[in-house]
């Protein structure tokens, strides 16, 4: 199946990279974390990470970040560049259809 969409096989990888990558940093900066510790802290990262790069990067391309702003789903990102706008009641999952169709163009 991955030579259908290689595109979408290279982001897949990048993201596993990356998930690796966070998952050595914690482990070395807290030697007590067990593995699922670990695992799951670095896929937390990895998320936000992802979802950044969707809500702040490729959404106001595919949109337009005016019509993003005129809507009031596009705060201005305070300097050096991060939002606060984070809310944990919200819920982060991404549709189906998001997933499988819009995003993979």
């Amino acid at each position: 199946r991955s030579n259908q969409s290689p595109h979408l096989t290279l982001l897949h990888q990048a993201f596993h990279l990356e998930h690796n990558r966070l998952a050595r940093e914690l482990a070395d900066l807290n030697a007590g974390w067990d593995d699922e510790t670990v695992f799951q802290q670095a896929r937390k990262l990895n998320i936000a990470q992802y979802q950044r790069i969707v809500y702040y990067e490729w959404l106001p391309i595919y949109l337009g970040a005016e019509n993003m702003r005129a809507a009031g789903v596009l705060p201005a990102l305070e300097l050096p560049g991060f939002a606060d706008d984070y809310d944990a009641s919200v819920d982060p999952t991404v549709s189906n259809a998001f997933a499988t169709a819009a995003f993979r163009f």
